[in-house]
């Protein structure tokens, strides 16, 4: 708004979760969420500044100098999708072009469980990404420039082994403008929750303008799954009880069945206490 440049583009929905004024500043708090639909803003960087400095010539004749930050208003209609990857691709394709930007390469990355069930995505708190001990996670990252540069660029994937550690390669040399690469994590398994920071980098080319670094992180916790630890509990106690049957039933009841009881308790306990090793 400081120069008569100036022009909007929308890159990316968020959530205000707070507002806070400290001496004078406004610090904001908010969750990234979903893409916008940009299909019908131009895909060469002249018309698209054109355009983005119309609507926001529209917004602020309608608003003066304080307009509502919504995706809805006269002059501006921004739209979400379902198709992430697709969104994702159509903004950074139309933000690469933008000199700030025009050498770097841009990611984006999902988690999700490595299972043969349609949705096993990994789940979300208010300490990070919380994902299950002793599971396979796949770190599947999508990655887009203006530009290739064959300068052996490496994308790589860091995390506390203790608690994270890595199932495939944790790097990627890249070979393109775009493409896709998967990461696999194996969760160790955890007395306690413990959490990590896991990192993606890119890097970037300092001497080159517009050539930025890529850097994501995030914050994971590993838990040991609630029903995987009743279910243990549940056979444990099973367990215990069959061996002590015999005792209870007396030296009355056969022989036979206080044996077979005895020994499938025994089994159990063996198996719960392998299994939770």
């Amino acid at each position: 708004m400081g120069t008569i440049d100036a022009f909007i583009f929308p890159v990316r929905f968020v959530r205000i979760i707070s507002t806070q004024n400290v001496a004078g500043t406004l610090i904001i708090r908010f969750t990234v969420q979903g893409f916008p639909d940009v299909d019908s803003w131009p895909r060469t960087l002249t018309a698209l500044q054109d355009y983005g400095k119309a609507r926001l010539h529209d917004i602020s004749a309608r608003y003066g100098r304080y307009y509502p930050a919504v995706a809805q208003s006269d002059g501006l209609q921004i739209i979400e999708t379902n198709s992430e990857t697709a969104r994702w691709a159509e903004v950074t394709n139309r933000v690469s072009m933008f000199d700030a930007f025009a050498n770097s390469y841009f990611m984006m990355i999902t988690l999700e469980y490595k299972s043969d069930r349609p949705a096993a995505q990994v789940a979300v708190s208010e300490d990070g990404i919380v994902v299950l001990s002793r599971s396979l996670v796949v770190v599947r990252c999508w990655f887009y420039g203006n530009k290739f540069h064959d300068d052996g660029r490496i994308i790589r994937i860091q995390s506390d082994e203790n608690i994270l550690r890595a199932a495939s390669d944790s790097s990627y040399e890249i070979h393109s403008r775009y493409d896709d690469v998967e990461f696999w994590l194996h969760a160790r398994q955890v007395t306690e929750k413990s959490r990590t920071i896991l990192t993606v980098t890119l890097p970037g080319d300092p001497s080159r303008p517009g050539d930025l670094q890529t850097r994501i992180s995030i914050p994971v916790v590993v838990k040991k799954p609630v029903l995987r630890r009743v279910g243990r509990g549940f056979l444990s106690a099973t367990g215990a009880s069959l061996v002590a049957l015999p005792a209870l039933l007396g030296t009355d009841a056969a022989l036979t069945p206080r044996i077979i009881a005895a020994g499938v308790g025994a089994t159990i306990i063996a198996i719960v206490t392998v299994f939770s090793s």
